[in-house]
């Protein structure tokens, strides 16, 4: 028996076709189900913007090929190893951020701006590579530090005081400096 993506796009539908399966006299059945509802094609729509945009500023496609290599290299290890850790989620996430770092900062350099793209994947140089260019390189070298942190929530206007779900007074924070980062952990 073969289900399509829409046959399997949510528990509901997924609930639907085991009743089915299950309601077949035949015990030994061979299933083949495709992705869910469209996965594979937001996945190649994906993809083909992400080129198309590359393609439209003028940029080689080699910029992301290493990076979207190391994609596959990491989705292969998951099939192998039939696991998704939170660890390894979070690392997928951070690859649409940093992409588009990679596109922009090339992007940059592209139209006679200097700029770097520091990769969130290893922190603590990024760390330390964008405290040298805040702290005083800045002015010496106008590199522009690029830094991908991860999911942004996107329900406020900037970083504030506090969650404003818990406490009703929380403000925006006007300036952020890497001091007030750290104090805060």
């Amino acid at each position: 028996m073969k289900f399509g993506g829409s046959s399997v796009a949510s528990a509901d539908r997924m609930k639907e076709v085991t009743e089915l399966i299950l309601s077949f006299p035949k015990k030994n059945n061979v299933i083949v189900l495709s992705a869910m509802g469209k996965t594979t094609n937001k996945v190649i729509v994906a993809l083909v913007y992400i080129l198309r945009t590359v393609d439209e500023l003028g940029l080689d496609r080699s910029l992301i090929k290493d990076h979207l290599d190391k994609l596959e290299q990491l989705l292969n290890g998951i099939a192998v190893l039939k696991e998704l850790t939170p660890r390894v989620r979070n690392y997928i996430v951070s690859f649409g951020e940093c992409t588009s770092t990679r596109i922009f900062v090339a992007y940059l350099n592209k139209i006679g701006t200097k700029a770097c793209q520091y990769d969130v994947f290893d922190i603590e140089a990024t760390y330390l590579a964008v405290a040298k260019r805040v702290h005083g390189d800045w002015i010496r070298d106008p590199m522009i530090p690029i830094v991908t942190v991860g999911k942004v929530w996107k329900y406020v206007d900037g970083v504030l005081t506090c969650d404003p779900n818990i406490y009703s007074g929380a403000e925006p924070v006007p300036y952020l400096t890497f001091n007030r980062i750290e104090s805060q952990q």
